[in-house]
C-alpha cells in the first residue's frame, strides 16, 4: 500500500491571462510534463495507479479549491460548487473539506484526505496528531510513502516527516521525497521534478547507526557505508556472533579507506575486536557493551563465561573452592545465585545470600551497582 503526502499553500493569482491562478509546468524524471497550480496534483496524476491514499495538508488560508485538478476536466463539473464555496468563505471549512475529499475519492481510484491545521505557532502537535489519526484509520500501515515538500509552509514538512519516521517501525519501508523545483530557470521546458534521494539515505543511515549503537550489529550499516564490501562485513559479523575471531577479515576491514566520520567510526569499532587477545577479555568487553545498554541477560551470560574461563574452571563450585580472597568468594557466590535466577527465570531463591539477591532483583540501581562490583572482581581474579 502506498500513500502520498503533499502540502497545499496559497495559489498565486493570474489576472493577466484571464484565469484565477497561475499554473506551473513540471517535468518529471520520465520526461512527462504536467501543468498544475500545485505540484501535489501533478505528482498524484503522474503516479496514477501507484497510490492508495493521498493526504493533502494545509492551513485555513490554503487554496483548497485547486485540488480539483486531481480530476480530468470532464470530471470536474460536479465539484465546481464546493470549490467555489471553499474560495469564498472559511466558515465550516472542516465540513466542506470532508465533503470535497469524499467526492474526490469517489472519482479517483484512491482515498483523499484533506487536513487543515491552524495557522498558529502552536500547530506542530496538531500536524503530528492529525497525520497519525489518518494512518490509524487505515487497515494497515502503508509500506511506501511518497512525500512532497514543494509547497510546504514554515516548519510543517519537518513535523510531518519526523512523524513518519517512527512509523517505519510499524510498517513503512520506503519514504520517497519529491520537490518540484519552482525556482529553477527552465526556459519554458518545465520545472524539473527532483527525488531527494539523499534524505531517504540519511534516514536509513540514522536508523542503522542506532541499530549498531544499541546492538553492535554492523551488517546493515556497513552495506550503506561500504557497499562494495558487503560480503566481507557480513562474514566478519557472523564470525564475531558465533564467538570466532576473524583476525584476517578484521585486518582487511581496517585497511579500507574511509569516506566520512561515520565510516571512520565504524572501522574504529570493528578494529577494536582485535585488541583483546584472550577470549575471556572479549567476553567481558561485550558484556560491558550490553550492560551500558541495559541488556542484562546478555551481560550476565557473557560475564559468567568470562569469569569461569579466566579462573580456569568449568564449574562455579570448583572456582570458588580455589579462591583465597574471601571478598571474591562472597562476590562470586552472590553472582552465581543471581545468574541462576536471571538465566532460568527463577524467583524461588533460597539458601545463603538469597535475601541479598532478591533485593538486587527488585531494584535496577542495586542490580547495576552489584554487576559493576562483579566486573571489578573479574579484574582482580588471577588467571589460571
Amino acid at each position: 500500500m502506498t500513500t502520498l503526502i503533499s502540502f497545499i499553500g496559497k495559489a498565486r493569482e493570474n489576472k493577466a491571462e484571464g484565469r484565477r491562478y497561475l499554473k506551473t509546468k513540471y517535468k518529471f524524471p520520465d520526461g512527462k510534463s504536467l501543468e498544475t497550480t500545485f505540484f501535489g496534483s501533478a505528482l498524484a496524476n503522474w503516479l496514477k495507479e501507484d497510490i492508495d491514499n493521498a493526504l493533502f495538508i494545509g492551513t485555513t488560508g490554503s487554496t483548497w479549491s485547486e485540488l480539483i485538478e486531481l480530476l480530468k476536466e470532464e470530471e470536474q463539473e460536479d465539484l465546481f460548487e464546493i470549490a467555489d464555496n471553499l474560495d469564498r468563505s472559511q466558515e465550516n471549512l472542516e465540513e466542506l473539506l470532508r465533503e470535497f475529499g469524499e467526492k474526490l475519492s469517489e472519482k479517483l481510484h484512491y482515498n483523499v484526505f484533506l487536513i487543515p491545521v491552524s495557522n498558529s505557532p502552536q500547530n506542530a502537535e496538531e500536524i503530528k496528531d492529525r497525520i497519525l489519526n489518518v494512518f490509524h484509520s487505515f487497515e494497515r500501515i502503508p509500506e511506501k510513502v511518497i512525500f512532497d515538500i514543494t509547497h510546504a509552509y514554515r516548519y510543517m514538512p519537518y513535523v510531518a516527516l519526523l512523524t513518519l519516521i517512527p512509523l517505519r517501525y510499524l510498517g513503512i519501508k520506503d519514504i520517497n521525497i519529491y520537490y518540484g523545483f519552482l525556482e529553477f530557470n527552465d526556459q519554458g521546458e518545465g520545472k524539473p521534478v527532483i527525488e531527494l534521494k539523499i534524505l531517504k539515505e540519511l534516514i536509513e543511515l540514522t536508523e542503522n547507526l542506532s541499530i549498531f549503537h544499541n546492538t553492535g550489529n554492523f551488517s546493515e550499516l556497513s552495506s550503506i557505508l561500504f557497499k562494495d564490501h558487503k560480503d566481507l562485513f557480513n562474514r566478519t559479523y557472523f564470525k564475531i556472533e558465533i564467538n570466532q575471531r576473524p583476525r584476517k577479515d578484521i585486518k582487511s576491514i581496517s585497511e579500507l579507506p574511509t569516506q566520512d566520520l561515520f565510516s571512520e567510526q565504524l572501522l574504529k569499532e570493528i578494529k577494536s575486536f582485535n585488541e583483546e587477545k584472550k577470549l575471556e577479555d572479549r567476553f567481558v568487553k561485550r558484556a560491558k557493551f550490553f550492560f551500558e545498554r541495559r541488556q542484562y541477560l546478555k551481560t550476565i551470560t557473557l560475564l559468567n563465561e568470562a569469569i569461569l574461563k579466566k579462573g580456569g574452571k568449568d564449574k562455579w563450585e570448583d572456582l570458588i573452592d580455589s579462591l583465597q580472597d574471601q571478598s571474591l568468594v562472597e562476590t562470586f557466590q552472590k553472582f552465581k545465585k543471581l545468574r541462576n535466577a536471571v538465566v532460568h527465570g527463577n524467583d524461588q531463591i533460597s539458601g545463603q545470600y538469597a535475601g541479598y539477591v532478591k533485593e538486587v532483583l527488585e531494584s535496577e540501581e542495586k542490580f547495576k551497582s552489584f554487576i559493576a562490583e562483579v566486573f571489578k572482581a573479574y579484574e582482580k581474579l588471577e588467571v589460571k
